[in-house]
């Protein structure tokens, strides 16, 4: 009897510990509602920090990452490759005159392609 009581103990334990990762992992600061009106600064700063926690939530679509990454390509669309990489660090992936930020690896991304030393933004979805 004690040690089935152990087990569900312990397995409730995991179930809690993961539901509260699965709210804070990776969760954004700050509500969608809201993103828009931040700074690109803010953003970055939000970016980061997400992207350095990358736990297996963050490739939920509710996840906190994919929603800054979004507000962050509008705000950094037709920026120069400078200000690009100074809000989002180097990118994960080049391929020639594109430059990949990844959000579920290989899958789904943020890109920009450019043009001279203007990057246009975009995304990529395998909608799998």
């Amino acid at each position: 009897m004690k040690v089935k009581l152990l087990v569900c103990v312990m397995a409730f334990f995991c179930v809690t510990v993961k539901a509260q990762n699965k709210k804070t992992c990776c969760s954004s600061k700050y509500t969608d509602e809201t993103l828009s009106t931040l700074s690109t600064l803010d953003l970055s700063r939000e970016y980061k920090r997400l992207k350095r926690k990358h736990c297996k939530d963050c490739s939920l679509s509710t996840s906190g990452l994919v929603w800054v990454m979004t507000e962050l390509g509008k705000k950094l669309d037709g920026k120069s490759r400078e200000e690009i990489k100074r809000m989002m660090g180097d990118p994960d992936l080049l391929e020639g005159e594109r430059w990949i930020y990844s959000w579920r690896s290989k899958r789904d991304y943020l890109y920009f392609d450019f043009t001279g030393d203007v990057g246009k933004a975009n995304w990529y979805n395998a909608w799998d």
